[in-house]
């Protein structure tokens, strides 16, 4: 189920011929539709409040494709690293 998930990776693409991050296609490793669907919401639900751009390209795509409910998230802290 979800709750045993401890990584989630995505790869992005389209810096270099639009300048700015676009999400192509998104690749799910499991089969069941209802963990994928609590996959896209938890990550639309943490990237939201991102302002770094990949994080906006991730929410732009998903919420294009499909309808998202978006969870409150609590606590978020956005850390800028070197790197």
């Amino acid at each position: 189920t979800f709750n045993s998930v401890s990584v989630i990776a995505t790869d992005k693409t389209g810096t270099l011929t639009l300048g700015e991050f676009n999400v192509r296609s998104v690749r799910f490793f499991c089969k069941d539709i209802s963990e994928q669907e609590k996959a896209v919401q938890a990550l639309v639900s943490l990237e939201l409040n991102s302002r770094h751009p990949i994080a906006k390209a991730l929410v732009k795509y998903f919420q294009k494709k499909k309808r998202v409910e978006i969870k409150k998230v609590e606590d978020f802290e956005v850390l800028s690293l070197d790197g």
